[in-house]
């Protein structure tokens, strides 16, 4: 199964509600694995790949430790203190999950997220370094770069098709290439290729890019 962070988010809430609102880490992705009900596999939830780098890591461990953010964040869960348990709130305990998250619950999440980027953009700036992002939890493999690249993939997965060939000729622009605006997309047996593009590298050779 791909992993999606509201999914993940889902999950763990009903785990919690399973055991009566309150579980370690630990139970709880037990719970998520074995569950019937839940649809995430044992494999979803501890294999484990290996990054580019050689270094060995579990996905879901990024999106769980995240999600617990999020959960805390829209007060479905009290703040969590490392090495104990999560409990749901009180307040959240009669209110179901099933439409998490609500449209207030979302902006809720964004707004954490980007006030987060900010803060530590503005930390690595102070520090003169590249700062990213880790999540909070128990033992959670110290791989800073699939870290990133997991927060990434979760945000292109929820941009529209059309926003996502924006960003992606965006991006393409500024790493150089220049995009032919003569010749669009192949509607068939294109194997995927949205345009054509021109980059000239320092050799003074100009080289055509299948986008």
């Amino acid at each position: 199964m791909t992993l999606d962070q509201t999914e993940v988010d889902r999950a763990i809430l009903q785990a919690l509600s399973s055991v009566g609102g309150s579980a370690s880490r630990k139970q709880l992705k037990n719970i998520i694995a074995t569950s019937d009900d839940i649809p995430f596999s044992y494999s979803d939830v501890y294999d484990p790949v290996v990054s580019k780098a050689g270094n060995q890591y579990v996905p879901f461990d990024f999106y769980f430790n995240f999600g617990i953010r999020e959960l805390v964040v829209t007060g479905y869960v009290e703040q969590v203190e490392r090495g104990q348990d999560v409990n749901l709130s009180e307040k959240r305990r009669s209110i179901g999950y099933a439409d998490f998250p609500r449209p207030r619950e979302r902006k809720q999440i964004d707004q954490f997220w980007t006030e987060k980027h900010r803060l530590n953009t503005a930390k690595a700036k102070a520090e003169g370094k590249a700062h990213i992002e880790e999540p909070e939890g128990d033992a959670v493999n110290d791989d800073n770069i699939d870290n990133w690249r997991i927060q990434l993939i979760a945000q292109l997965k929820q941009f529209s098709p059309q926003k996502f060939e924006s960003f992606a000729r965006l991006l393409i622009s500024k790493m150089g290439v220049r995009i032919d605006k003569n010749l669009g997309i192949v509607m068939s047996n294109d194997q995927g290729i949205d345009g054509f593009g021109y980059f000239e590298s320092d050799e003074f050779r100009t080289s055509r890019v299948a986008i």
